[in-house]
């Protein structure tokens, strides 16, 4: 993992500048991802068990965690950089973009745990893992004249999709 994001994180934009150490530090991400699922492979006690990767209902799942995952990282890295450096705003409105999703999340965490004996656990993840994208369809929205009350309650919709989706 850590070769991966020394690759990524090196290139800082401009593919053709450290190519070769590019391409080295990916080789060595892949070869290393391999040599892990080998070893995962041959153990008795593995970290993660490839046959339970199979399973429609924990394939998914690790997929779905994946992805918010990135989407969380995403959100929370790159909304305060935009809103400081790319629409001018304050360090404190920096800041503010991303104190909303800690009010989404645990209200829906809260009124997700009563409902979700109703819906079922599907329909609670599809429910938030679709607030979540609702969401990142707003970020891709965003302009330098967009308010930052939008961005602010696109960090509530995100919150709620997070609330949901983790009971």
């Amino acid at each position: 993992m850590v070769c991966f994001l020394l690759a990524v994180s090196l290139t800082k934009g401009n593919i053709q500048e450290g190519l070769g150490t590019t391409v080295v530090l990916m080789g060595l991400s892949l070869l290393f991802l391999g040599l892990f699922i080998w070893n995962e492979r041959r153990v008795s006690e593995p970290v993660i068990s490839p046959v339970l990767l199979l399973s429609p209902v924990v394939g998914v799942s690790v997929l779905a965690n994946l992805f918010s995952g990135a989407v969380q990282f995403g959100a929370t890295s790159f909304l305060p950089l935009f809103v400081q450096g790319a629409q001018g705003g304050t360090a404190a409105n920096a800041g503010a973009v991303l104190a909303p999703i800690t009010i989404g999340w645990p209200i829906a965490a809260g009124v997700g745990g009563r409902i979700l004996l109703r819906l079922g656990f599907r329909q609670m993840a599809l429910l938030g893992m679709g607030l979540v994208l609702l969401s990142q369809l707003g970020f891709l929205m965003l302009d330098l004249g967009t308010p930052q009350l939008v961005s602010m309650l696109l960090m509530v919709v995100l919150g709620l999709g997070f609330g949901f989706s983790s009971i």
